[in-house]
């Protein structure tokens, strides 16, 4: 990610196969995590090849970015969505988000970037501090790579 000048978010990488179209796909020495996608239909994930002539969008799910994210009702079933919500609050405390019904993501709330979760772990809940937290309205952000409807998120007191 450095050699794009980002230091946080992710990176979509995206070739097109040349020649011919059947057989297998393998992969060697990949060295993080991936989503696999051929004409827009998710096949798997992959978390450990050569294809030459890969196009780089740099996604730095930064302030500015995050701001123009549009809402609205989703329609896909492909994976690698955000989702929004909101919620009321009468004290904001410290608290942890238990993010139980995701698979594998990011959460920002009110814009601060509470860090990433995975279902097999280790963070399925992440800590929130009071500070993050307002009176009245706040806004939660999901990116998660794999869920394709929202699921809940509840605020619960420990991290177990």
């Amino acid at each position: 990610m450095e050699a794009f000048g980002q230091n946080h978010g992710f990176i979509l990488y995206r070739t097109k196969l040349v020649g011919r179209h059947s057989g297998q796909l393998s992969f060697w020495e990949l060295h993080d995590y991936a989503n696999i996608y051929v004409d827009g239909k998710y096949l798997g994930t992959l978390d450990g090849m050569t294809l030459m002539n890969w196009e780089v969008v740099c996604l730095p799910f930064d302030e500015k970015y995050l701001a123009g994210l549009k809402f609205g009702p989703t329609t896909t079933l492909r994976p690698g969505q955000f989702f929004q919500g909101t919620f009321n609050l009468k004290a904001p405390g410290d608290t942890y988000l238990d993010l139980g019904g995701w698979k594998k993501g990011v959460v920002w709330l009110n814009g601060n970037n509470l860090g990433r979760y995975w279902e097999i772990g280790p963070q399925k809940r992440l800590y929130c501090p009071a500070s993050f937290l307002k009176e009245g309205r706040n806004e939660i952000v999901v990116f998660d790579l794999h869920q394709t409807a929202p699921a809940p998120v509840r605020g619960v007191k420990t991290l177990e």
